[in-house]
């Protein structure tokens, strides 16, 4: 898993076994196909739950709010959180959409910094290979090669990581070999609820099989 580090970011994660341990759960996902879902054969959404379902698994919290004082001024997002043991918290956004969607993201840690919300973050893009695939999305690479650019606008504590799954895995075959909800925009909702119905959390590496050999 390729790395890069702003403002101490690194010595920061290698404080924190819960980040690795979670990180490393992440590089053994399979990259999941649906030739006929979109423009592109990777399914985003599920993709997209998949990493949900891992910080989920290891006790990350889900859709955290950037500004957790309410009444809030603005709401947005982020993928997950959690808070370390010795109080730092953690945030964590995954952009496998947008290309453009990059700079809302250094937004939201800016924000979060600045609100004094998070104090650690992690920034997670799809390596060469995923992205080709995915489609629209930054890759790591991409961004690596724009890192004197986009220094000057991230003020925050944070590792960027790539995730480049090593298999992929066809869901048309659970799909009567039709496309993974062709003609329908899928969110979280829908996306976990193939997953599930279809038990295919081992299949993805969502779940790791521990069982020896």
């Amino acid at each position: 898993m390729k790395r890069m580090s702003f403002n101490c970011g690194e010595q920061v994660a290698s404080c924190y076994p819960e980040i690795e341990q979670f990180l490393s759960a992440l590089e053994r996902l399979r990259l999941p196909m649906s030739e006929g879902y979109g423009n592109y054969p990777a399914h985003n959404p599920i993709f997209n739950a998949m990493m949900d379902m891992v910080g989920e698994n290891h006790g990350w919290q889900s859709q955290p709010e950037v500004i957790t004082e309410k009444p809030r001024v603005v709401s947005m997002k982020g993928d997950l959180a959690k808070d370390m043991t010795d109080g730092t918290r953690v945030f964590v956004e995954i952009e496998i959409g947008n290309e453009a969607s990059v700079f809302r993201d250094i937004v939201k840690f800016d924000v979060a910094s600045k609100m004094e919300t998070y104090d650690f973050f992690i920034f997670v893009l799809p390596g060469q290979v995923a992205a080709s695939k995915l489609g629209y999305a930054m890759s790591f690479d991409s961004f690596k090669k724009k890192r004197d650019f986009f220094k000057r606008f991230i003020s925050v504590p944070l590792i960027v990581v790539e995730i480049e799954p090593s298999y992929d895995l066809d869901l048309n075959q659970f799909n009567d070999n039709e496309p993974v909800g062709k003609n329908a925009r899928w969110g979280m909702k829908q996306s976990r609820r193939f997953i599930e119905e279809n038990k295919l959390e081992l299949q993805l590496g969502i779940f790791q099989n521990t069982i020896a050999d």
